[in-house]
């Protein structure tokens, strides 16, 4: 019987175990912890398991630490897991929802602005802004209608073009959303 590159259900298991407890933990679980979830009682199954699944490119594990396992981009779509990623969309739009829904460039939502998925997009800064922007930067936006006195907000002006701003009680423009987070290079 000719050998097939085909998972078995084992090693689909393992990697939905890596997954789920890497989501919900923060860290990879161990190999007896592994041994456990998916029934089977020796370890060194689970390390031949571990190492077919690196082979095929669904896991990655770090050799200098013995706990550094991640689930890789590969081993998400054998699961059927979706990368969570924010869309980057250019400052010159008609409509906000629809530049949103044809992105074609994305960027992977940091860990700390998960809660906010689905809410979220990204605008490349085409010129410097108030001495605390630069060209180049990327800027996170999180929609909302509101903002505070003072807050950096994404509106659209009259010229339909993104820009951003200091939000004022005063000004009446239509704010987007406010900026939660930049990245810069360096």
């Amino acid at each position: 019987m000719p050998k097939t590159n085909n998972p078995t259900s084992k090693q689909v298991q393992i990697l939905q175990y890596i997954y789920d407890t890497v989501e919900k933990r923060k860290f990879p679980p161990t190999v007896r912890e592994i041994c456990e979830a998916v029934n089977l009682s020796s370890t060194s199954t689970v390390h031949g398991h571990l190492a077919r699944l690196e082979h095929k490119g669904w896991l990655y594990r770090d050799a200098t630490k013995p706990r550094a396992i991640e689930v890789t981009k590969a081993g998400l779509k054998e699961l059927g897991v979706k990368p969570q990623v924010i869309p980057i969309i250019n400052s010159s739009i008609t409509d906000l929802n629809e530049a949103i829904e044809k992105a074609s460039d994305f960027f992977p939502i940091p860990p700390q602005l998960k809660k906010f998925a689905g809410n979220l997009f990204m605008l490349k800064v085409e010129t410097d802004f108030h001495n605390q922007l630069l060209a180049g930067d990327q800027i996170i936006i999180k929609k909302q209608t509101s903002a505070t006195e003072n807050d950096i907000v994404i509106v659209l002006n009259e010229d339909n073009k993104l820009s951003l701003a200091h939000y004022s009680k005063e000004n009446s423009t239509l704010i987007l959303g406010k900026v939660i987070s930049l990245y810069r290079n360096i």
